[in-house]
């Protein structure tokens, strides 16, 4: 079942390096008032991709959606979007 407030929404994701005391991470947001996730980097992904699309999924999570096919662009400077389809 879709949910109405992903209808059509984006997911932008973007990555964030290392801090002093945190490590790089991964965080998503959406268009909509949906809140974000932040995930940790996963070292042993082969790809920038599949650590972004965790954040996606992981955001879709947080709001009680269902795991959804998404569809991955990537952005000039270097952020992710995905579309739900």
């Amino acid at each position: 079942m879709t949910s109405p407030r992903f209808v059509g929404a984006a997911i932008w994701v973007r990555y964030a390096g290392p801090t002093d005391y945190r490590g790089s991470r991964w965080i998503a947001t959406a268009d909509l008032p949906v809140g974000r996730a932040v995930v940790g980097y996963d070292h042993a992904a082969n790809a920038g991709c599949a650590n972004a699309q965790r954040a996606a999924h992981a955001l879709l999570a947080r709001n009680h959606i269902r795991d959804e096919h998404l569809v991955a662009a990537v952005m000039p400077d270097g952020s992710y979007v995905f579309l739900r389809v």
